[in-house]
């Protein structure tokens, strides 16, 4: 099977999400209080200090595959380090069968939610190429997952009982 030569768009949706998520966990002012104007910031905020080429994604493919025209990947790509420890997010990724410079799509699912095929599909059948990913970790009977690691603690909602 023919695997994806164009990983561009993807790598770099994955680039900027990592950057955001570290720009939002860098040590900054916290967001201004009650009574007090909201704190905002521009995208050269956002990058500021950012090195999206610093830390490889070390991209792992766990399944390869091939339906209805559309190639499809389950994977997982390190988006930081916590406590010496690399947190692995879990995604799908599809697009049309050997096509290349694709417009793409992140999936951005809603609180509850975690990665989704049917999206991906969804948009590869109409020339996407699409990731979706997993935000909420580890559940019951789920073996695909985001690893938080330490930072489960923090953000693993279904150990935490808010599913």
């Amino acid at each position: 099977m023919k695997k994806f030569h164009n990983l561009l768009p993807v790598i770099l949706v994955l680039a900027w999400t990592v950057a955001v998520h570290r720009a939002y966990s860098a040590d900054r002012k916290p967001a201004a209080g009650f009574g007090q104007p909201p704190q905002h910031w521009s995208p050269e905020d956002v990058w500021r200090g950012i090195d999206v080429e610093k830390m490889p994604l070390e991209v792992e493919v766990s399944r390869r595959w091939e339906e209805n025209g559309c190639a499809f990947e389950k994977l997982t790509y390190v988006s930081e380090v916590a406590e010496g420890t690399k947190i692995r997010i879990f995604g799908i990724y599809g697009g049309p069968k050997g096509a290349t410079n694709l417009p793409g799509i992140l999936h951005i699912h809603g609180g509850g939610q975690t990665a989704s095929l049917a999206w991906v599909q969804y948009w590869a059948k109409r020339d996407y190429a699409c990731l979706t990913y997993d935000f909420c970790g580890k559940w019951e009977n789920r073996t695909e997952y985001t690893d938080w690691g330490p930072l489960a603690k923090n953000c693993d909602m279904a150990s935490s009982g808010v599913y």
